[in-house]
């Protein structure tokens, strides 16, 4: 199929890296088989239009949700329509996915780059990549080390990718917990805690996550940060409690929490992480079991954090609604 654009260079980019899969070819004026307008509004919205040989797409909200116009009139067309319209209104200002790249199958650059292409003919704006030591610290060699880590410029080239698109890529990584893979080498032992969990208050643990943030610095436009802290339930229990003694888990938590907000700052990151540890501390029994997060708990929670909100478990609309409201009663925002 044969189409003509009237819009900016950078989307007629996107369409190149797209016309293999959609089987369309950009042409000249006079030979397409349909022209398509192009337009930006400030409205949130996507709309669609074809009239015989000659189509508007009019969208909001950035790039990513002129490609979902651009997948909807595609189609029509298949379809064999000469008159179709359509318009949406996204019903978040972000949405995407996260993909998990650090449980022993780590995506190609090129497979993330073909995720990130569906994921804009959905009109996703958002992508996480969850890497827990599966990209490259020059500083730290066993970091990563034959885990199929991505390189520096691996991460900068998806990054550029993804932009393209109109898709933030956010790094999705773990300051406290769940770092077997990355601890088990004898080097780090110095910042370990448990085989899978970082040793808080440690110098050598905040020098380890200053290298961590000075590479997501570097490779990531955005300036969102995920920075894991979910699951951490032997917090304390391992070198930790040999050096300090026992000390309560919600102490310790909100000790390090501080001091990776601060860090976080500093590299001009704005933080976010999963939630379920604050329920835990305040008495879950399991990760969301309907436990309110009680005051003393909200008012530790640095103002500049985000909460995420992850529920492999709850299947009933009522409990998962009931659950979310816990959280926005935090007072902070919510994912």
């Amino acid at each position: 199929m044969k189409l003509y654009f009237n819009t900016e260079e950078k989307i007629l980019n996107g369409i190149r890296e797209l016309s293999g899969e959609l089987g369309l070819v950009l042409s000249a004026k006079e030979e397409a088989d349909v022209c398509i307008e192009v337009s930006q509004t400030e409205e949130e919205l996507v709309k669609v239009e074809l009239q015989n040989k000659n189509a508007i797409i009019t969208y909001g909200s950035g790039t990513a949700r002129f490609y979902r116009g651009l997948g909807l009139l595609l189609e029509a067309l298949r379809e064999g329509k000469t008159e179709f319209f359509c318009k949406e209104t996204p019903c978040f200002i972000k949405n995407g996915a996260m993909l998990d790249v650090s449980r022993n199958a780590v995506m190609r650059p090129e497979t993330v780059k073909y995720m990130i292409r569906r994921m804009a003919l959905m009109g996703h704006n958002t992508l996480m990549l969850y890497t827990e030591d599966t990209y490259e610290i020059p500083s730290r060699p066993y970091f990563g080390y034959a885990r199929g880590r991505y390189t520096k410029s691996e991460i900068k080239d998806m990054d550029a990718y993804a932009l393209l698109f109109g898709i933030e890529l956010i790094p999705c990584v773990q300051f406290l917990g769940h770092l077997a893979t990355a601890l088990r080498w004898s080097c780090t032992q110095p910042y370990r805690d448990t085989a899978n969990i970082l040793l808080v208050g440690a110098k050598e643990t905040y020098d380890f996550i200053k290298d961590m943030l000075k590479t997501l610095r570097e490779c990531f436009t955005s300036r969102r940060l995920h920075m894991g802290m979910d699951e951490a339930h032997a917090l304390g229990l391992g070198q930790y409690l040999e050096r300090n003694g026992y000390r309560h888990q919600t102490d310790i938590f909100f000790e390090h929490l501080g001091k990776i907000t601060k860090l976080a700052k500093d590299y001009g990151f704005k933080p976010m992480m999963w939630s379920d540890m604050f329920f835990k501390l305040a008495g879950s029994g399991s990760y969301y079991d309907g436990v309110k997060l009680p005051e003393e708990v909200t008012q530790r929670i640095p103002e500049e954090i985000t909460l995420v909100y992850w529920d492999y478990y709850n299947t009933e609309p009522k409990k998962v609604s009931n659950i979310l409201d816990k959280h926005l009663s935090s007072g902070r925002p919510v994912i």
